[in-house]
């Protein structure tokens, strides 16, 4: 059966605890697969699945999971040649081997920084997100004009819902206090991990965080991404302040999951009432053979946006062509029409008044509209580009400056640390096992800390924060909201769309009418 490589949309992350933004790396995955569940598969049905049930278990499995309106089910513990007899019934259109995928790694060391002493936090910041502690250094926010729609009151609806598909969100960070409902929080990750070198997060929480539910945020991505949707303004600024989150956790601590566990979680977040998913995760495959997996896929995606659910999704963090030849690369997520693919900009350095390195500006450099230089690209997937952060390279590969965007740090998030081979090893001495430990926003949850990513994941939440905002106007009509959306998108680089920004990068104010 085919394998797939998925990664989650996040490049690089970093964060300041000076005026100079230190430069911490990490090499990208290389395009290549990861080992499969080879007894689990995804399957797209033929019609009323009245008979499916007992198909498969006469081959030995069972049904894990069946959604009847959506026609797509879960089966497990059936071999490769059960499952090709299972294909060939009436029953089943076809069936797609369950993948994990992976997260890109993240950097560490990593700083960060704490709210200053004496800075007033008060709901008033959620009228008038400017005031946040770290909006200074939010470069993000004033270049696609979320600025100008809080100055003319438009900060969001508590009831408009964005699903967050993504590693769950921390609800007790001061951004995201009374935005997370968590009553209609969910999490499709495995537990019961039989490998001790690799724990499942319900281990993790036995071990790190007893009693906290499933669903929350021990990777720090997914409150990341939600907060830039929606935030209370007191250390960050969102695009809205008012919107409700719904945690969907799709990516575990180590920011892998399985497809079978993001078709779940599209599935259940449409069921739930969500008006906007956002899912800055992304496969990454070459088109030729893989058919079936963009049919599926397709499914899963017009049954939100049949359902009202405007999906927005990230291009992916490798810098790779998306074309819709035989031979090309995939952004999965990106290949279907029914969501709003988003590509990244920023500026890759940030001075202070002085000419000095300075996180907070006020100078961001050469431009807040440059494509970054890791961004996926292809207009025919690429719908509109937002902020992602971006980073300057030398001649030898190496970063001399980056920029990022600055949203929330989860106060149950860990760090997977991997030791080096001891020094003075025999050549091809393995390293020691990795394990994980707190994070820093973990270790010290009295404080509040502010994180800066990198990464087309963060650019995501940008457009699915706008498209929340104009809910408020057009409803749950998802064809109206991407077309307004692209219409009013500021045109870059070539005029029309182009394989960057797709038709150019977002612009809320002008996309509210302001």
């Amino acid at each position: 059966m085919r394998r797939f490589l998925l990664l989650s949309a996040s490049a690089i992350v970093v964060a300041g605890c000076s005026d100079s933004l230190p430069l911490q790396t990490t090499e990208a995955p290389a395009l290549s697969a990861v080992s499969a569940a080879t007894s689990r598969y995804a399957v797209l049905l033929k019609g009323a699945p009245a008979d499916f049930t007992a198909r498969v278990t006469s081959v030995g499995g069972s049904v894990e999971f069946l959604h009847e309106r959506a026609r797509i089910a879960i089966v497990s513990g059936i071999s490769d040649a059960a499952a090709a007899a299972l294909q060939g019934t009436g029953t089943v259109d076809l069936m797609v081997e369950d993948f994990q995928h992976q997260a890109v790694s993240r950097a560490t060391p990593r700083t960060f920084e704490m709210v200053a002493a004496g800075h007033s936090i008060d709901a008033a910041s959620q009228a008038n997100p400017a005031t946040a502690a770290f909006y200074p250094r939010q470069w993000h926010m004033r270049a696609v004009g979320a600025n100008a729609a809080w100055a003319a009151g438009r900060t969001g609806s508590p009831n408009v819902d964005v699903a967050i598909l993504d590693s769950g969100i921390d609800p007790t960070y001061i951004d995201l206090l009374t935005l997370v409902d968590v009553s209609r929080a969910a999490a499709f990750v495995a537990t019961g991990s039989k490998d001790p070198l690799k724990p499942s997060d319900d281990q993790l929480i036995a071990q790190f965080f007893p009693g906290i539910p499933l669903w929350r945020d021990l990777n720090g991505h997914g409150t990341h991404v939600a907060s830039t949707v929606s935030s209370r303004s007191l250390a960050n600024a969102g695009v809205t302040s008012r919107v409700t989150l719904i945690p969907v956790k799709v990516l575990g601590a180590s920011g892998s999951g399985s497809f079978t566990g993001i078709l779940q979680g599209i599935l259940y977040a449409t069921d739930v009432g969500a008006d906007v998913i956002n899912a800055s995760v992304g496969a990454i495959f070459y088109r030729r053979g893989e058919g079936d997996f963009t049919k599926l896929l397709d499914r899963v995606t017009k049954y939100a946006r049949d359902g009202g659910v405007t999906t927005v999704v990230a291009a992916g963090n490798e810098a790779a062509p998306l074309h819709p030849s035989a031979n090309a690369l995939y952004s999965a997520f990106c290949s279907t029409k029914n969501v709003i693919c988003v590509s990244a900009t920023g500026p890759h350095t940030a001075l202070g008044a002085d000419g000095k390195a300075n996180v907070n500006g006020p100078n961001f450099l050469p431009s807040v509209d440059l494509f970054a230089i890791y961004s996926n690209y292809g207009q025919q997937h690429v719908d509109v580009a937002a902020p992602g952060g971006n980073w300057l390279e030398n001649d030898k590969g190496e970063i001399v400056s980056a920029v990022a965007v600055w949203a929330a740090c989860s106060k149950t998030s860990l760090d997977f640390i991997q030791p080096e081979v001891p020094e003075g090893s025999p050549p091809n001495t393995p390293p020691p096992p990795g394990y994980y430990q707190k994070s820093v926003c973990a270790e010290l949850p009295q404080f509040t800390f502010t994180l800066g990513s990198v990464g087309t994941s963060m650019a995501s939440p940008h457009v699915a924060g706008l498209a929340a905002l104009l809910v408020e106007t057009y409803g749950r009509n998802p064809n109206a909201i991407r077309e307004v959306i692209l219409e009013t998108a500021d045109d870059l680089g070539r005029p029309g769309t182009d394989d960057a920004y797709g038709r150019g990068r977002i612009n809320i104010a002008r996309a509210l009418g302001l």
